[in-house]
């Protein structure tokens, strides 16, 4: 993805694979939730040049719609507000689920990590839904979103600062704007590449 002009808004939304049934007789309610959550996004960037905008569409040729991922994160929250020191990798074997076992913080620091902060497994964007403190061997767990669909090794390295995930475009279709001034403007969605 081309660095600059850099993004102007993007708009993120979690979306749980939850189903909901209300009862038309008494309102009871049942709710099934199924693996699958995804993070979508919707991003414009600044108006721009030609050279510039040249390269926003070569990139979106490169990508043919949907076929081919890309790696994107949330810019404006590519910095943690935990402490988030030391060298992080993934502990043990997490067996999917809404939790993340984790080493090699700084042992015994408060909020190492904190709710709201992203990390990056592999290609996986996570969001974090607890804040943690390290122990003594420099071990937090954390609970996450979404759930891991794919259960990452001992020591894989975790990514704190600018974590992406792999997304691809949300349609086929990329429309972009050209004035009389050959100014160009830019918006897609994407959704993440499961």
């Amino acid at each position: 993805m081309p660095a600059t002009p850099g993004i102007k808004t993007s708009g993120w939304a979690m979306s749980s694979n939850v189903g909901l049934s209300i009862s038309p007789f008494d309102r009871s309610t049942q709710v099934q939730e199924w693996a699958g959550e995804m993070w979508k996004i919707q991003v414009t960037l600044p108006v721009m040049q030609r050279s510039k905008a040249g390269q926003w569409l070569g990139f979106f040729a490169s990508l043919h719609g949907p076929a081919n991922p890309f790696m994107i994160g949330p810019e404006t929250m590519a910095s943690p507000q935990g402490v988030a020191t030391g060298v992080p990798v993934v502990n043990g074997l997490n067996n999917g689920g809404f939790t993340l076992s984790t080493r090699g913080w700084t042992p015994s620091k408060a909020g190492i990590l904190q709710m709201g902060d992203f990390i990056q497994v592999g290609n996986r964007l996570y969001m974090m839904a607890s804040t943690e403190d390290s122990d003594a061997g420099g071990i937090a767990n954390f609970d996450i979103w979404p759930s891991i669909r794919e259960i990452p090794g001992d020591g894989d390295p975790i990514i704190i600062a600018s974590p992406k995930g792999m997304f691809r475009l949300a349609q086929a279709d990329i429309p972009f704007d050209v004035d009389e001034a050959g100014i160009f403007q830019f918006s897609f969605s994407a959704i993440e590449a499961i």
